[in-house]
Order: C-alpha cells, then sequence, then structure tokens
C-alpha cells in the first residue's frame, strides 16, 4: 500500500526456503491494485529415513548411519532415538546422498546407498542389515574320570587362539572370523580323541557339539 507511482522488484523470503521466481517486476500506476505477484517458497531441506535390521540377540543400538553429499549430517541409534532399529536422519540439504550404516564388530549389507533428499519430503526406505562377522565354537571336553581343569585347546584357522579349561567341562570360544578351522586337545600325560576336529565357523552363529 501507498506506493508512488513507478517500476519495483518485488522479492519473497524465508529463512531455510527458497523462492520461485526469485523476484518480479512490478509497475505501479497511480488509483490501480496492481496482483498477480505470486511466489512459491520452497524448503532448502529434506529428509531420509530407514530401519536397521540386526539379525539375532543384538539390538540396532550403537549403529550410526551417515549421509554424505550436498551436506553431512550422522545419526547414532540408541535407546532415546530409535525404536526397532527405525532412524530419521533430518533437514539434510536438498540434493544426492551416500547413506551407510556401521555398527563395530558388524558388516553391513548393503555396503552403501544413494538416495536423493528432495525439498520438504522424507525419502523412505533407507535400509540395511548389520550381520554380526564373528562366529563362536563350543562343546564338552571329558578327561576319563579326572576333572577336564588344565585342557588346552588350540583352534588354527583364519585365527588362531588358544582356551584352557576349567572344572566343568564346557567351554565356548567367541569372536572368531568366519572360515575353517582344526581344533586339537592337549593334556599333560592324556592322548585326544580325536586327534583333531575340522570345523567351518560363519558369521552369527555357534558351531556346538565340538
Amino acid at each position: 500500500a501507498d506506493l508512488l507511482p513507478g517500476t519495483y522488484t518485488v522479492a519473497a523470503s524465508q529463512l531455510d526456503y527458497t523462492s520461485t521466481p526469485v523476484s518480479r517486476p512490478a509497475r505501479v500506476i497511480a488509483g490501480t491494485n496492481t496482483s498477480g505477484l505470486d511466489f512459491t517458497l520452497t524448503s532448502i531441506y529434506g529428509n531420509i529415513s530407514g530401519k536397521i535390521t540386526v539379525p539375532g540377540w543384538d539390538t540396532a543400538y550403537g549403529t550410526t548411519i551417515l549421509a554424505a553429499g550436498a551436506g553431512t549430517k550422522s545419526i547414532t541409534l540408541n535407546l532415546l532415538n530409535t525404536i526397532g532399529g527405525k532412524y530419521t536422519i533430518s533437514d539434510l540439504l536438498i540434493g544426492s546422498y551416500t547413506v551407510t550404516a556401521s555398527k563395530e564388530d558388524y558388516i553391513s549389507t548393503p555396503t552403501s546407498r544413494t538416495v536423493s533428499a528432495t525439498s520438504g519430503n522424507t525419502t523412505p526406505n533407507v535400509d540395511f542389515t548389520l550381520t554380526y562377522k564373528y562366529g563362536d565354537i563350543s562343546g564338552y571336553v571329558t578327561v576319563e574320570d579326572k576333572l577336564p581343569s588344565g585342557a588346552v585347546i588350540t583352534v588354527r584357522g583364519a585365527a588362531t587362539t588358544t582356551y584352557t579349561m576349567d572344572t566343568s567341562g564346557w567351554y565356548t570360544i567367541k569372536k572368531l572370523p568366519s572360515g575353517t578351522y582344526t581344533i586339537t586337545l592337549s593334556k599333560t600325560g592324556y592322548v585326544p580323541v580325536p586327534a583333531s576336529q575340522t570345523v567351518k565357523v560363519e558369521m552369527n552363529k555357534e558351531t556346538k557339539g565340538i
């Protein structure tokens, strides 16, 4: 209102929005109302969302989801920001992103995903499955009529480790990389039967009865 007659450039602006068009020319004529100077404001941000699935007993807590591209932003899942592994990364600048999910001792499938953050929208279903990259072996040792304490189990393969038995006879050897292993048992004064066993260790599984 109350503009002097003449030519003007009109623009519209709001924080975190872009205007279409950026500006418009307008001619004000005395005694008339110049109309039709419309603008569309579009948010400069978008969101992505998805779900982290962790097979087995573990949860998605501790998983870091990273979106890198037009901007970079990450979120680490905890009790307060996820239910059932679901997540949202908000306020990403509009553009293309490479999204990854990582958690210590886990392998992500897929390794990464390429998605777009679009104005005012949430890009859904940016999902990952995290698989524990180690396996375990377990079994029971008997030493005739004696306690098995002091018997030593040696595991050789993709990794090498030893385990010294206690009196229970039960053992579990954890955090073995996937692969084929040869297991031997030794105790002073005794001969193991069998002399050795060969087992296959798989990710996120326990090989029992060895």
